[in-house]
């Protein structure tokens, strides 16, 4: 069997998305992609693509077939999105029944949530800007760190040498997009990126504005639209690149309750980061590092105040600077890397319609507040290589350093300081025979409280500085049988302990504030099997979650973990014939649960997705349909989901 399809058949083991398997059969690869594919995987070091708890993806697997991040990653085996409904909203990650807190996403290696709330959005950064993804849900890594609960996505941007290309789409709702990247002189590329979306489907609104009568009559959602403008622009060389991303966006905020036609609240975003990237190497040693800054100014408005408890007019604003380094060094079957971070976040509020919130007398008002956190992390790795590459080891030990201060903005005697320290570590075995892969790992990590949960907001949320850092302990057995050329198998069993888990506790008047009341345990067993033939494929995968909360508070004792499905069964098939590729996929996920006490049980997530792309050399055009059978369950939020939705694009290269 030849190098490239030996590859792509272990892209087909590992992945639930396995359409790429297929490609050899279709369109042709590009130069950088070719050098991909080429990579011998079965015999690696830890720079493997593609092993037990590790996967990769390239642009290919990206641009050709999903619109956005979120709706790639929702393919994948273990990971769960908290899309909320419509396009514009926050998409949020979960990898093997963590939070979104608890799991990293790392863009170009920097850990992108803030520290004020914790999570990222998914969507923030267009699929157009992305070069490629890798994802580490066991502690093993390539070139970074896993260092997170749950488990780590890092994010690479597009490089500065690239094919020009354009691309747009229109689907559901007044949903546009359209892409730009061009190639200019002096190693210079420039990413363009505009997409908008009314939003405005059928929602049954709990008491209409003008009928309250007619309660959860479907309408069309008022003041649901969203746009967003986003330009990145790529210069350097191989050993130095810089990157600049600006990006404004503006989310409508509808009145889900009832709907109201004159409400125009709205949330608005201004982002840029300016990076600087170094890499080196001299002889066995390489040597890279990374300089950034970043903001993001946000404004929340409702001005005639028809949504929440008042009218608004607040500004936010975050910024950050990183810095990361690293230094690897091979020998024979050896590789040693040290590696250290240092990050400092500011955030600052800015209540305009609220004329106590510069002395933050009313104790449940809002309060003009200033928080700071500087976090320091610095690691060491080994990695261990038999000589006739069946067997690998590694150990990840690192210690990481928070501190942050909180007070209110315009005054400082009453400034609140916290500091917490952390040793984790990660330790690996795999092994490697000619029917078979395996590994075994431990991972102890943990999550520091953001400043929200630590500090509150003095309104309906009361600070608790007290609050701990979570500390997990995950054990993780990874397996790959190779059944034959054409199908594989694979599976993954892990059990992970959780201390001093953070959880909302809420008073009789509706007024909460975070606490360590409880641990938890969860266990779980991941499955895939995948069969790729010359024109045809099919894949089967599923993941069963089981979870015990242990807290003093009797409502949260001996419960079942909120926020995530406990089963969830997805199948895909395909056909490639000549230009034509057909594909579609089914999900099935249950058992979730809104809230601690599981008063609340979230519905059933049933979808059916369909997608035909004719693909020429550089010219491609298809149609996607999401949820054919027009399934309306609940989301994460416990609100209806927007229910079918279809896009046609139209890509081509130059």
């Amino acid at each position: 069997m030849s190098t490239l399809n030996t590859a792509l058949l272990q892209r087909c083991g590992f992945y639930s998305l396995v359409t790429l398997a297929c490609l050899a059969s279709g369109a042709p690869l590009h130069a950088e992609e070719a050098q991909l594919s080429t990579v011998e995987t079965r015999a690696s070091s830890l720079q493997t693509l593609n092993r037990p708890g590790y996967q990769f993806f390239s642009r290919t697997d990206l641009e050709r077939r999903f619109a956005n991040l979120s709706e790639f990653l929702s393919q994948i085996n273990g990971i769960q999105v908290q899309q909320l409904s419509g396009l514009g909203n926050p998409a949020l990650i979960s990898i093997r029944g963590a939070t979104a807190q608890q799991t990293k996403v790392l863009i170009n290696g920097i850990e992108n949530a803030d520290a004020q709330n914790g999570g990222y959005d998914l969507n923030q950064l267009p699929i157009s800007q992305i070069d490629s993804i890798e994802i580490s849900q066991d502690g093993s890594s390539n070139g970074y760190a896993d260092r997170a609960i749950g488990g780590t996505i890092n994010i690479i941007t597009r490089k500065t040498k690239s094919n020009s290309q354009f691309g747009i789409q229109a689907g559901s709702y007044g949903t546009y997009r359209a892409s730009l990247s061009q190639q200019t002189a002096r190693n210079i590329n420039i990413q363009l990126e505009h997409e908008q979306s009314d939003n405005n489907y059928l929602y049954p609104v709990a008491s209409p504005a003008f009928d309250s009568q007619n309660r959860n009559n479907k309408e069309a959602l008022n003041n649901a639209g969203f746009s967003r403008q986003s330009v990145q622009v790529n210069s350097g060389s191989e050993e130095l690149t810089a990157r600049l991303r600006l990006s404004q966006q503006k989310k409508n905020i509808p009145d889900y309750y009832r709907n109201h036609p004159d409400n125009s609240a709205y949330l608005s975003e201004r982002n840029a980061v300016l990076e600087l990237n170094g890499e080196q190497s001299l002889s066995s040693m390489q040597q890279q590092w990374r300089i950034g800054h970043s903001q993001r100014f946000e404004n929340f408005r409702n001005t005639l105040g028809l949504i929440g408890l008042s009218q608004n007019d607040n500004r936010y604003r975050y910024e950050k600077n990183y810095l990361s380094a690293s230094n690897k060094k091979t020998w024979t079957q050896w590789q040693h890397r040290i590696d250290l971070k240092f990050s400092e976040e500011t955030y600052r509020s800015d209540y305009r319609l609220d004329n106590d919130s510069k002395r933050c007398l009313t104790p449940q008002g809002n309060c003009d507040a200033f928080s700071f956190q500087r976090s320091t992390s610095i690691g060491s790795q080994f990695n261990w290589n038999s000589k006739s590459q069946q067997q690998q080891a590694y150990i990840d030990i690192y210690r990481q350093n928070t501190s942050d201060i909180s007070r209110q903005r315009y005054a400082i005697a009453d400034e609140r300081t916290q500091s917490n320290a952390f040793i984790g570590a990660a330790i690996g075995y795999l092994w490697y025979s000619d029917r078979s892969d395996w590994s075994l790992t431990w991972k102890r990590a943990a999550r520091t409280p953001t400043l929200y949960e630590r500090y509150g907001n003095h309104g309906l949320f009361l600070s608790n500085p007290d609050l701990q850092q979570e500390i997990s302990n995950t054990l993780t057995l990874n397996s790959l049988w190779h059944i034959t050329e054409k199908m594989q198998i694979s599976g993954s069993a892990f059990y992970r302990d959780l201390d001093n888990a953070i959880v909302p506790v809420y008073d009789a008047r509706g007024i909460g504030r975070y606490e360590n009341t409880s641990q938890a345990i969860l266990t779980g067993i991941e499955w895939n099997a995948a069969y790729c033939a010359d024109y045809w494929f099919g894949t089967l995968s599923g993941s069963h979650y089981d979870s015990l909360t242990t807290s003093e508070i009797r409502s949260f004792d001996e419960k079942k973990l909120p926020g995530t499905y406990h089963t969830s069964l997805k199948a895909s098939t395909g056909f490639n014939i000549s230009k034509h590729h057909i594909e579609s996929s089914v999900e099935y996920s249950d058992d979730l649960y809104i809230d601690r006490s599981n008063l609340i049980e979230g519905e059933a997530r049933a979808l059916i997705n369909l997608s035909y792309r004719y693909q020429a050399t550089d010219h491609e055009a298809g149609l996607r349909i999401i949820n054919i059978s027009n399934n309306r369950f609940l989301d994460f939020t416990n609100r209806p989901t927007t229910g079918r939705e279809w896009l046609i694009f139209l890509n081509t290269r130059f």
